[in-house]
C-alpha cells in the first residue's frame, strides 16, 4: 500500500469516526430531550385531568349533596302527611294505608311503639331489612317530637340483616290522644335504602370514567390506562399495551400520601418494543391515570432523520475520499520522484569514469527546489546531499587512495624492518639449535629487535632491544640501532665496550631524544658462560636444572642513546648444561586482559619452567601461546619479543656461584 493511499485513509478514517461520533452524541442527545419533552407533556396532561377530575368531583358532591336534600324533604313531606291522616281520624288509619303510601312512594314506612319494642323478639321489617327490635327501640328512644333522621347500618345497630337505610324517625302524638289503646305512644318510620345513594355515585363515576375515556380515545400521541388503588383496570383505550409493573403501581399510590402527588415515570421493555410510562394518582376519585407511548414514535424521528444524514454523510466521505486521492497523488508527486532517484542512485555503477558526475546529475536534477512547502526543503535536502556526497566521495576516494599507498609503503617497510632480523633458519644454523627467537610488532612496524650474531672466536652473540614509542619513528630507530650494534660487536668483543659505543653513536644525531632499552650477550658454550650488559632492559630469567628461576638482575647502565660519555658494565653468568637463558621485553609481562589485569613477570615465571622440557622453539611457542590465552579479546597493545637460548656443551664446570664476575668497562686495565 502506497504512502498516499494510507495518508488518505488515515484522514477519511479519522473524519468518518468523528462524524460518527458527532451523530452518535447528537443522536443520545436528541433522544433524551425528546424523551424528556414527552414526558414533560404527558405530565402537564396528567395535572389538567387532575383539574377536570376534580372539577367533576365537585359537581358530584354537589348534586349528591342536593339529591340527599331533596330525599329528606321528600321523608319529611311523606311523615307530615301521614301525620295529618293520623290526628283526623286515629281509627281510620291502618297499616294499608301505610302500604298504599310506600307503593306510590320510593319510601318505605312502618309504624312501630317504641316502648314494646323493648320486650319483642321478632324484628321489624322495613322494605328489605330486618331491624333487631331492641337495637331499633335504643335508636328511636331519643327522637324529638319533630322528628330526626338516623343510619340504620351493621355498626349502629348490630343483628342489621339486609341493605343499610336512611331513616326518617317521627313520633305520632295527638295532644287529644296520644297512645295506643294500650297507653303506649306510636312512631313512624319512613326509609330509604342508602343503596339508592350509593347507586347515584356509582352511575356519576361510571358517567366520569366514560367521559375520561372518550377524552383519551381518540388521542394519537399516547395511550391511556385507567386502574383502581388495587391495579385492577377500569378502562384502557388499546389491549395491546403492555401490563405495568406491580412496584410502579404501588409507587404511585404511595406517592399519593404527600401533601401535592407528582407524576412518575418509568421505563417498560418488551421483546419487540419499549413503552414510556407517566402515570398519577387522583385521590380525589381512587383512580390510577396512565399514559403510556411507544419509544419508536418518540426517536423514530430523530433516528430516520439521522440515518439519512449519516447516508448524505457516506456520500460525502466517498466522494472526499476519491478528491483526496487525487490530491494526495498531485501532492506526493515529489516524493514519488526521490523514491525513483534515490532507487537509481542505489543501483549506480560507481567503478564508471564518470559515475560521480552522472551520481551528481540524477541527484540534482528535475526536483520541486522551488517550493516553499516541507517538499521543497526536502528537495533542496536532497539536493545538497547530493553534492555533498559526490564531494565527499571524491575526497574519500583520494583519501583512500593514500591510505593504499601509505599502508604499502608500510607494509614493504615491515618487510624491510624483518628482513634486518635473524629467520628462524639462521638462528638456528648459527646456534647449532641451541637458540630461538621470536618477534611481533603491535603494528604494522614496531620498536622492538633482537639479533643473533656469529663472532669470529666462536662465541655467538645474542641482542635484544625495546625502542621507546611505536610506529615508523620507532621502526627507523629501530634500524639505527640493530646497524650500530652490528657494526660495535664486529669492532668490539666485549658486550660492555660494544654497548658503550653504540650509546655514543645513538647520542650524536638523537634530536628527537629517543633511546632504547638494550641487552647484549656473548654466549661461550666452550666454557660454559655468558657474558652481558644491560641497558636498562627487563631483567633476563635462567632456568636451572630443576626447574628453578633465577633473574639476572645486574645493571650496566641507564637506557641507551640518550647520555653521553656513559660507560657501561659487563657481567659474567656461568652456566651449566641444560640451563636456559630468556631475554624478552616488557610487551609480555605488562600484556593487559580485558579486566586491566598484567600477565606479571611471576605467570612469566611459571611459564618458563613448565616450558623446561620443551625445546626452545616449542618453549616460545608455549609461552606465547600463555599470552594470547591471557589477553583474549583485549588485544595486543604492545610488542612483544621473546628470545631463547640454551647451554648444550660445557667444557669446563665452574662451582661458582651463578652470578657472574663484573667485567671491566673499555680502556681499563686487567
Amino acid at each position: 500500500m502506497s504512502l498516499r493511499l494510507r495518508l488518505t485513509l488515515i484522514v477519511v478514517a479519522s473524519v468518518s469516526l468523528s462524524v460518527c461520533l458527532v451523530l452518535w452524541l447528537a443522536w443520545e442527545r436528541l433522544g433524551q430531550d425528546m424523551t424528556e419533552q414527552r414526558k414533560r407533556d404527558l405530565s402537564a396532561m396528567l395535572e389538567a385531568e387532575e383539574d377536570l377530575l376534580e372539577e367533576g368531583v365537585k359537581n358530584y358532591l354537589s348534586h349528591r349533596i342536593r339529591v340527599t336534600g331533596e330525599r329528606r324533604s321528600q321523608m319529611q313531606t311523606i311523615g307530615a302527611t301521614v301525620m295529618g291522616l293520623h290526628e283526623r281520624d286515629t281509627k281510620a288509619f291502618d297499616r294499608h294505608l301505610l302500604s298504599e303510601i310506600a307503593r306510590r312512594t320510593p319510601f318505605d314506612l312502618a309504624l312501630v311503639s317504641p316502648i314494646r319494642l323493648a320486650s319483642r323478639k321478632e324484628p321489624t321489617q322495613l322494605g328489605k331489612t330486618l331491624l333487631p327490635p331492641k337495637a331499633l327501640a335504643s335508636l328511636v328512644r331519643h327522637v324529638p317530637q319533630e322528628g330526626d333522621f338516623l343510619v340504620a347500618d351493621r355498626e349502629s345497630m348490630p343483628g342489621l340483616c339486609g341493605p343499610d337505610l336512611l331513616v326518617y324517625a317521627l313520633p305520632l302524638a295527638d295532644r287529644s290522644r296520644t297512645k295506643d289503646p294500650r297507653g303506649h305512644t306510636r312512631m313512624l318510620l319512613v326509609s330509604l335504602p342508602l343503596a339508592d345513594l350509593a347507586r347515584v355515585s356509582a352511575s356519576f363515576k361510571a358517567d366520569l370514567l366514560l367521559r375520561v375515556y372518550s377524552r383519551y380515545l381518540e388521542n394519537e400521541l399516547a395511550q391511556t390506562v385507567i386502574l383502581d388503588r388495587d391495579g385492577r383496570v377500569l378502562a384502557c383505550t388499546s389491549h395491546t399495551l403492555p401490563s405495568l409493573p406491580e412496584d410502579f403501581v404501588a409507587g404511585l399510590v404511595r406517592g399519593s400520601l404527600g401533601s401535592a402527588p407528582l407524576s412518575v415515570s418509568t421505563l417498560i421493555e418488551t421483546d419487540d418494543r419499549d413503552y414510556l410510562v407517566v402515570g398519577k394518582y387522583f385521590r380525589s376519585v381512587g383512580w390510577i391515570l396512565c399514559m403510556q407511548i411507544d419509544m419508536d414514535t418518540i426517536t423514530g424521528p430523530v433516528t430516520r432523520a439521522l440515518g439519512e444524514l449519516g447516508w448524505l454523510t457516506l456520500a460525502f466521505l466517498l466522494a472526499a475520499l476519491v478528491l483526496s486521492v487525487l490530491a494526495m497523488q498531485r501532492i506526493l508527486r515529489p516524493l514519488l520522484q526521490l523514491t525513483v532517484k534515490s532507487r537509481k542512485l542505489a543501483h549506480l555503477d560507481m567503478t564508471g569514469k564518470d559515475a560521480l558526475e552522472e551520481l551528481e546529475k540524477t541527484a540534482t536534477s528535475h526536483l520541486p527546489l522551488q517550493r516553499h512547502d516541507e517538499l521543497g526543503q526536502l528537495a533542496r535536502a536532497y539536493a545538497s546531499m547530493g553534492h555533498a556526497l559526490a564531494h565527499n566521495i571524491r575526497t574519500l576516494m583520494h583519501e583512500t587512495a593514500q591510505r593504499e599507498r601509505m599502508a604499502g609503503e608500510i607494509a614493504a617497510a615491515s618487510c624491510i624492518q624483518q628482513d634486518m632480523l635473524p629467520k628462524r633458519d639462521l638462528v638456528r644454523s648459527l646456534t647449532n639449535g641451541r637458540a630461538a627467537a621470536f618477534l611481533r610488532p603491535a603494528r604494522e612496524v614496531g620498536g622492538d629487535l633482537y639479533d643473533v650474531l656469529a663472532l669470529e672466536d666462536g662465541r655467538v652473540a645474542y641482542v635484544v632491544g625495546d625502542v621507546s614509542g611505536k610506529g615508523v619513528a620507532a621502526a627507523l630507530f629501530m634500524a639505527m640501532v640493530v646497524t650500530h650494534v652490528r657494526f660495535c660487536l664486529r669492532e668490539e668483543r666485549d658486550a660492555a665496550r660494544a654497548m658503550t659505543r653504540v650509546n655514543a653513536l645513538l647520542e650524536q644525531n638523537n634530536e628527537a631524544n629517543m633511546f632504547v632499552t638494550l641487552f647484549i650477550g656473548i654466549h661461550d658454550a666452550a666454557q660454559a658462560t655468558l657474558s652481558y650488559a644491560n641497558g636498562g632492559h627487563c631483567a633476563p630469567l635462567c632456568v636451572r636444572k630443576g626447574r628453578e628461576v633465577e633473574r639476572l638482575a645486574g645493571q650496566s647502565g641507564p637506557v641507551v642513546g640518550v647520555m653521553p660519555g656513559l660507560v657501561y658494565r659487563g657481567f659474567e653468568l656461568k652456566l651449566e648444561e641444560g640451563n636456559r637463558i630468556y631475554v624478552f621485553t616488557d610487551g609480555i609481562p605488562e600484556a593487559r586482559d580485558r579486566d586491566g589485569s598484567f600477565f606479571g613477570e611471576e605467570r612469566l615465571e611459571k611459564c618458563l619452567a613448565e616450558a623446561a622440557a620443551c625445546a626452545p622453539e616449542a618453549a616460545l611457542a608455549r609461552i606465547v601461546g600463555e599470552v594470547d590465552s591471557f589477553a583474549m579479546d583485549a588485544g595486543q597493545a604492545d610488542d612483544i619479543t621473546l628470545l631463547c637460548l640454551e647451554q648444550t656443551t660445557c667444557l669446563e664446570k665452574s662451582a661458582q656461584g651463578t652470578q657472574g664476575k663484573e667485567t671491566r668497562p673499555l680502556g681499563e686495565e686487567a
